[in-house]
């Protein structure tokens, strides 16, 4: 009754040092290989471009420019008569009416620019997210390919940018950095 590990192919200091080394592989060497894999495909800045152009895709102007027109320009092709509206005072009604539609199209881009330039501000934030998902929620997996000195790739580790796209569209990653 001794000896009722004797019957095990391993002894206990050989089951020990492999538990050990499962878990130095699931919490240091794992997440360590995944965060330097990341960080040499250059993945974090490629995601940050990515995130702005995308912004600037979503809120591109809609709006054209107002153009810059004259009284005898407007009414030029009426002759005398649209000489008589411009002497009137039909240039200043014009001036009134281009200067609110210009006033109203500069003020929406502004507006638009200003949801461009947030969302390059947290693209990093996002990015930064996405990461720190994708490493939490494959922590296993990288742990097995660590701990396995590289010869068992899980899908999960092969496939990583498909991980971090999936965690930076996730609606944890897509509401960071916002107010």
């Amino acid at each position: 009754m001794h000896n009722e590990t004797g019957n095990l192919m391993a002894g206990g200091g050989t089951i020990f040092a492999l538990a050990l080394w499962g878990a130095i592989s699931l919490w240091g060497t794992g997440p360590g290989i995944a965060k330097r894999t990341i960080e040499f495909s250059g993945w974090q800045q490629q995601c940050e471009k990515a995130v702005i152009k995308q912004a600037q895709r979503s809120h591109q102007s809609t709006a054209a420019p107002v153009p810059e027109l004259n009284c005898s320009e407007l009414y030029g092709a009426l002759g005398k008569f649209g000489e008589a509206i411009c002497k009137a005072g039909g240039h200043q009604a014009l001036e009134l009416a281009l200067a609110k539609k210009r006033a109203v199209y500069e003020a929406a881009e502004r507006k638009r620019q200003a949801l461009i330039d947030e969302a390059a501000s947290n693209a990093g934030t996002r990015c930064q997210c996405a990461i720190s998902t994708t490493l939490e929620k494959n922590r296993i997996s990288f742990g097995l390919y660590a701990g396995t000195f590289r010869i068992i790739e899980p899908v999960s580790v092969t496939n990583f940018r498909a991980e971090l796209g999936t965690a930076l569209g996730s609606p944890i990653c897509s509401q960071k950095g916002r107010g």
